[in-house]
């Protein structure tokens, strides 16, 4: 008789392998977080292998749930998807919602991730209205604040703040003091979307308290490039650089992604004090950081087209606007979304190109 009891065996032999399966999940959480993905696979392989000796079935999808949690990271989103979708109906036959919805909601931050933000906002909802009647206040919260990244994207701005501060709410009655600090930092980036850079700039810091109170490394770097950015946007270009440098230190062992965004953002401030070749160096050296997140990648390109008009290379700059227009369509894109008006900013107010051509084509990508 298969087991879904998640209390530990009692038997001490079986314990002790049902132990061994626990430090193999414990192993495949600190590879991922370290981005080890082959080594973060096989030990949750491992663990799965050993749950299915002992006939723990609930344990068994728990690792294909961390397993899916690693092609996602990984960028291999088919895989992922289809782990998730076989595991939601394990879940359901076994008559546990709980770790049924946990999956639903996963699944969701993969359509959220390849842009597909009305199958994301489904299973969001579908994750929020089970925790609701389950007075689940951290899980709520994290699908809330996971729709709230998504009306930021779509330049849905008034609406991402109230869904973050719902978000945040909750987490404070939870008593998630993480959970407050991420939503805290993200808000902050909606308020420097809407240019009220003070508010933008408090909560960007008191996330940054928070994660330096925790001793969060990876987070520290994020939203210390984060205060670092809104600093710039304040003319306050010395605090910002001094900033953005140590931010760019940290996410170099911590978040290499961050790295290049913050030395995108470096190199265009040295693009606009003159130092052609600093900036031109930074540039270079961020790209290679930000070219396996499409989303990021394009923000990327349009950053770098502003950058290459500044010095006065106007044909780079239109190849860079191109590429972003590229990625733009590939990943389906909203004409609402930030990105889009970035794109559209460039190509009417530096090329005198007309955007009807580029929301054309968005448009048809999302009909499509």
């Amino acid at each position: 008789m298969t087991t879904t009891n998640n209390a530990p065996p009692t038997d001490p032999a079986q314990k002790k392998i049902y132990f061994n399966a626990m430090t193999q999940v414990n192993v495949g959480r600190i590879e991922i977080e370290q981005g080890n993905y082959a080594s973060a696979l096989q030990a949750f392989q491992q663990a799965r292998q050993i749950f299915r000796s002992l006939d723990r079935k609930t344990d068994e999808n728990r690792c294909l749930v961390e397993i899916a949690s690693v092609y996602s990271d990984w960028r291999k989103y088919d895989k992922a998807q289809d782990i998730y979708k076989d595991v939601i109906k394990a879940f359901q036959q076994s008559n546990q919602p709980e770790y049924e919805h946990v999956a639903v909601g996963n699944l969701g931050n993969i359509y959220k991730d390849q842009g597909k933000y009305e199958k994301a906002i489904e299973c969001y909802t579908r994750a929020i209205e089970f925790y609701k009647k389950s007075n689940n206040k951290r899980n709520q919260a994290v699908f809330l604040g996971n729709m709230a990244v998504i009306n930021q994207q779509l330049g849905e701005l008034d609406d991402a703040i109230d869904l973050y501060e719902q978000a945040q709410q909750l987490y404070e009655d939870y008593g998630d003091i993480r959970g407050k600090a991420i939503v805290l930092g993200n808000k902050g980036t909606v308020y420097q979307l809407q240019k009220k850079l003070a508010l933008a700039l408090q909560a960007c810091q008191q996330a940054l308290d928070i994660f330096q109170q925790l001793g969060d490394k990876k987070n520290t770097g994020i939203f210390m490039g984060n205060c670092g950015e809104v600093l710039l946007q304040m003319q306050e270009d010395e605090k910002g650089q001094a900033l953005l440098e140590r931010a760019i230190a940290i996410c170099d062992e911590t978040f290499p992604m961050g790295s290049g965004v913050f030395r995108g953002t470096l190199g265009l401030m040295k693009a606009k004090q003159g130092n052609q070749e600093k900036a031109l160096e930074l540039f270079a050296y961020a790209e290679r950081d930000v070219v396996d997140y499409p989303l990021e990648h394009a923000k990327f390109l349009c950053k770098k087209a502003r950058m290459q008009l500044l010095i006065k290379t106007t044909e780079d700059a239109k190849t860079s606007l191109e590429r972003a227009e590229t990625i733009a369509v590939e990943i389906g894109v909203q004409p609402e979304s930030d990105l889009a008006h970035r794109i559209i900013s460039l190509r009417t107010q530096q090329f005198a190109q007309q955007a009807e051509p580029f929301i054309a084509k968005l448009l048809h990508t999302g009909d499509g």
